[in-house]
């Protein structure tokens, strides 16, 4: 296969084509990286099961808004582990592949699935890398949500009007029941 050029943001790279040992290399690297996400990932599982459980001992409650984000960053962690656990599935397939013909050839290891249909390696990185994202804002918003919950529960309180007061209970409850 002729080396070839790929012009990405004015810069220039030369690929001489994929050898088995370079694509070696590129699935290692990517399994790094998979498992490395994959081992942060569940400890962030276990510290929110560790938050739960302190919750839980300390008498505290979660108001829905709480209960709401930290679900939310949950499953992001799991749909991402789900798609972490896809990527290294493609590896032993991936390792076995040798480009066959033109088209095959001018492609990297992201564009290698295990079956006809099957997302490719890029696609299930790339869910991989924004669920785990997501995970992480949410459990950050988790955390200032709780700052500030407070906070907002104080303000409110000290400004609200006196022909709404009835209602500050019900109010507290649904935004900030671990101010009360």
């Amino acid at each position: 296969m002729e080396p070839y050029t790929i012009a990405k943001n004015q810069c220039r790279y030369r690929v001489d084509g994929e050898t088995r040992e370079r694509q070696k290399d590129a699935l290692a690297f990517l399994k790094d990286w998979t498992t490395s996400f994959l081992t942060i990932q569940t400890a962030l599982l276990t510290l929110v099961g560790g938050v739960l459980i302190g919750i839980k001992e300390l008498s505290l409650t979660l108001s829905v808004v709480d209960a709401a984000i930290l679900l939310a960053a949950v499953l992001s962690f799991v749909f991402s582990i789900r798609q972490g656990m896809w990527v290294l599935h493609q590896f032993p397939a991936a390792v076995q592949r040798v480009p066959d013909n033109e088209q095959a050839k001018s492609e990297d290891i992201y564009q290698i699935g295990v079956e006809e249909k099957s997302d490719t390696i890029e696609r299930l990185a790339i869910d991989f890398r924004e669920w785990f994202l997501l995970g992480i804002k949410l459990l950050t918003a988790f955390i200032v949500w709780r700052v500030a919950c407070p906070i907002i529960t104080k303000y409110i309180s000290m400004v609200l009007p006196e022909y709404l007061s009835p209602y500050k209970p019900i109010w507290d409850g649904l935004l900030c029941r671990a101010a009360q």
